[in-house]
């Protein structure tokens, strides 16, 4: 494929629905972690369960939150039950996205716990994008995608694949207020290459591109049938 017929357009958030910043969020008794979306093996959510298992005497208040549906989801559930997690582990199932920010600002981190592979490591993850619009901390495993966008200061990293490590990457935002106001103030410097604003002006002109191709194509096509008949 030619790179001069590539153009890139990240799934950003729509500023119009997330809009709600930290000022929705309320203060609880727990130290709420979220996670939405598709729930697969692939995306880690095991990963994240262990970890919050491994914290539970660390942490009496960490709980988690889990919004979305997928082939994962009734192992995920099974896993719960079996580990006895089921007070700090809820699940819901996925709602309208007009909907979503509401739910997303009671949580004080978002966590993207993606397993390493050939497809995450060149994902944008929109759980990301979305926790970084809205204001919220973020843990992310460490892969290449989520590093080139966002750095080393942006977000939390983690070893992908490693419960172990995702846990140590809770207990120090846990640990520490100033950090994780400092990662969403980071992200959201990041987030402004990002925005749907300046996403939607080059979606607009990848379409208007191909417009003025099609319009050459014809004219040119025109004048060779113009030329032609010329000709004969």
């Amino acid at each position: 494929m030619p790179a001069r017929k590539i153009r890139v357009v990240t799934n950003s958030p729509d500023p119009r629905i997330f809009n709600l910043g930290r000022n929705g969020h309320q203060p609880s008794k727990n130290f709420t972690l979220i996670c939405h979306g598709t729930v697969t093996p692939r995306l880690g959510l095991d990963l994240l369960i262990s970890a919050v298992d491994s914290l539970r005497s660390e942490i009496p208040n960490l709980s988690l939150k889990v919004i979305g549906q997928g082939d994962g989801l009734a192992s995920s559930r099974a896993f719960v039950d079996r580990i006895g997690l089921n007070d700090r582990v809820t699940f819901m199932d996925l709602v309208p996205v007009e909907q979503l920010p509401a739910l997303l600002v009671t949580a004080d981190v978002g966590v993207v716990p993606y397993r390493p592979s050939a497809a995450t490591h060149l994902m944008l993850p929109v759980k990301l994008l979305d926790y970084a619009t809205l204001g919220i901390p973020v843990i992310a495993a460490r892969l290449r995608t989520v590093e080139h966008y966002f750095g080393n200061h942006a977000v939390e990293l983690f070893e992908p694949g490693s419960s172990a490590d995702l846990a140590r990457a809770i207990s120090r935002l846990y640990h520490d207020p100033g950090l994780r106001h400092r990662l969403a103030e980071s992200a959201c410097q990041a987030l402004k290459a990002l925005n749907w604003e300046r996403q939607r002006s080059e979606y607009l002109r990848a379409i208007d591109s191909l417009f003025e191709q099609h319009s050459f194509a014809t004219d040119v096509s025109a004048n060779r049938s113009n030329a032609e008949a010329g000709e004969s």
